[in-house]
């Protein structure tokens, strides 16, 4: 899965910082860590390499060198970012719960629920067969349905509906 394709442009900034919050890391660490926070993404080390040096030469991290590799850590000036970075990705999670839960007439509550019952299995599966790409395209349709024809609505909740009876078929095969 390409970075671009689902994550905008500077949020790898945002992850950097709320990834070395849980402790020092060195780049292939904070890279995996970025996936499990995320529960789909790896940015590339061409895109994170890059951005820690920015982030030092910006004041934001620190590193020190062992075993020849750099172990980076957050300075207190970007702990204090990092912090304020966390309130706002929870204020945007939940108005993202909230889009979807109005978009997609689900409680908020099943959302959370759905997020939490993604085991690292599961999701590994999900990318294999491609799943999770179709999801993603799916609610991005969805979202500029709403926004750009409402009136085309209903032809979508006819095609929903009849998604949906064909996953109760496979469902329960």
């Amino acid at each position: 899965m390409k970075d671009g394709k689902i994550i905008p442009k500077g949020f790898l900034r945002s992850y950097i910082l709320a990834v070395l919050l849980e402790g020092p890391a060195f780049g292939k660490e904070i890279r995996e860590r970025i996936y499990k926070k995320s529960k789909f993404w790896k940015p590339s080390y061409g895109t994170i390499y890059p951005m820690l040096s920015q982030m030092t030469k910006e004041g934001l991290l620190s590193y020190e060198v062992k075993e020849g590799r750099k172990i980076y850590r957050l300075t207190e000036k970007g702990e204090e970012k990092a912090k304020k970075v966390l309130e706002v990705q929870k204020e945007i999670e939940k108005k993202i719960n909230k889009v979807l839960s109005l978009a997609l007439s689900i409680d908020e509550r099943y959302i959370e629920e759905i997020k939490e019952k993604l085991t690292e299995e599961k999701r590994k599966q999900m990318e294999k067969c491609g799943l999770a790409d179709s999801l993603n395209n799916s609610v991005k349709l969805l979202m500029k349905l709403i926004n750009e024809k409402p009136e085309k609505m209903c032809e979508c909740k006819k095609a929903v509906d009849e998604f949906n009876e064909k996953l109760k078929k496979i469902v329960n095969d």
